[in-house]
């Protein structure tokens, strides 16, 4: 399941329609066995600098927040996502 949020500043210039659209695709190429829940958020730095800070103990904003919640992640993932 893709779960897309986007601010209200930015939802004139983002088509979560093609954002969903691309995500499922991705999701689709992986084969993955097990059901994902992909969430998509997209923020301005101020919000990105809160989550940094939660949930990764960032204290700066970044151009991207991932966090992952898999059961077991492939260590080729591991070492591609810097986990």
């Amino acid at each position: 399941m893709v779960n897309i949020l986007i601010a209200e500043q930015f939802q004139q210039v983002v088509d979560s329609g093609a954002l969903e659209k691309a995500a499922q695709a991705v999701l689709s190429e992986q084969n993955l066995k097990e059901e994902v829940n992909l969430s998509i958020v997209i923020e301005d730095d101020k919000q990105l600098h809160t989550l940094n800070l939660e949930f990764l103990g960032i204290d700066a904003p970044t151009t991207c927040f991932l966090s992952l919640k898999m059961s077991s992640i492939p260590k080729q993932a591991s070492a591609t996502w810097g986990m």
